[in-house]
């Protein structure tokens, strides 16, 4: 399987990661003088209206605010991104304590600015808070206090970052994941494994038959996004179930209590609940074959025989040798 973890895809910003080394810091912020937080974003100042084009932030610092604050600077029209889902940003972060702009993807000229992707349970808080439910093609500005950003990781040391401090950002939303596969349905071919239709979990049934020897890709929803290529980086939902189990196969990575991610936890903890990433050329030979040429938006049904899966089975997985695996996969966005 393509591997199965949080990867966080703003490798210069741990300012974003919800996954700190060690341990979360166990105290919370008491500052020794008064806080006066802002009741609103009127404070800040935010200039340059080019899309993707670095803007200029103004405010008096210290500049704290008590819950996280939203202002949309430049409405777009686009995909509304879902909770939970995947995201391609331009951003800019300050520290409202210092005024510090400690990271960001914003150039002057917007056609060199950065667009990174990742998905938005992989990320501090305030910023899932700050983007969930937003218009691709807007810039937003995030206001967020520390129990939002890094307050229990004992602040975020390499970026200036201490305990209670308020983080401003300014997000332009470049792209968005798409909450589950959109598109035509597709008649499968007779004698796979049946898969219920619907927006939340499928269901999957594999008929008591034999497993095809060849590899089998149907597509059951055909989505009209971007074409799948060999060096595409794939962000999706996905079930894996054993053939000769008949049952759906859980991962250690997601199940395990000490390594999954709270927004897991509190939906379910199963594969289907957690959007993945991956590099389909580093994955297995059967998602290659499977999986390149495919359109993001579809649902692709996997029947995939063990010399091009897992021959040997997989421990970890429960995966006897020589048994086939199923997946079913719905694709949600490419780069």
């Amino acid at each position: 399987m393509i591997r199965l973890r949080p990867i966080l895809a703003i490798a210069a910003i741990a300012a974003l990661t919800a996954c700190a080394a060690g341990d979360p810091a166990s105290t919370t912020p008491t500052p020794s003088v008064s806080v006066s937080y802002a009741p609103d974003l009127s404070g800040v100042t935010v200039t340059g209206d080019e899309f993707k084009a670095l803007p200029t932030v103004e405010f008096t610092a210290p500049f704290t605010v008590e819950e996280t604050l939203v202002k949309v600077l430049i409405e777009g029209d686009g995909q509304v991104v879902p909770e939970g889902g995947v995201v391609n940003v331009v951003y800019l972060g300050i520290d409202g304590r210092t005024k510090n702009e400690f990271d960001g993807s914003f150039d002057a000229d917007a056609a060199n600015s950065q667009a990174v992707t990742f998905t938005l349970h992989g990320v501090i808080t305030g910023f899932q808070k700050g983007l969930e439910g937003q218009k691709v093609g807007s810039r937003v500005l995030i206001a967020m206090p520390g129990k939002d950003a890094y307050d229990i990781y004992g602040g975020n040391s390499n970026a200036g970052i201490e305990v209670g401090d308020t983080l401003l950002f300014v997000v332009d939303i470049v792209g968005a994941g798409l909450p589950h596969a959109e598109g035509t349905a597709v008649t499968p071919e007779p004698g796979l494994p049946t898969v219920s239709s619907g927006d939340g979990k499928p269901t999957v049934t594999i008929p008591d038959t034999n497993p095809p020897a060849e590899l089998v890709s149907q597509v059951l929803i055909e989505g009209d996004g971007e074409k799948i290529t060999a060096e595409s980086t794939i962000y999706m939902k996905y079930l894996a179930y054993s053939w000769k189990k008949k049952a759906e196969l859980v991962n250690p990575v997601i199940a395990a209590t000490d390594t999954t991610p709270e927004y897991v936890k509190d939906i379910g903890g199963t594969v289907w609940d957690w959007t993945d990433q991956g590099v389909l050329s580093e994955g297995l030979e059967g998602w290659k074959v499977g999986l390149e040429g495919k359109t993001v938006g579809s649902r692709v049904l996997l029947v995939i025989p063990p010399a091009q899966a897992y021959p040997d089975g997989n421990n970890d997985l429960g995966l006897e040798a020589g048994d086939t695996m199923v997946y079913v996969i719905d694709l949600l966005y490419a780069e």
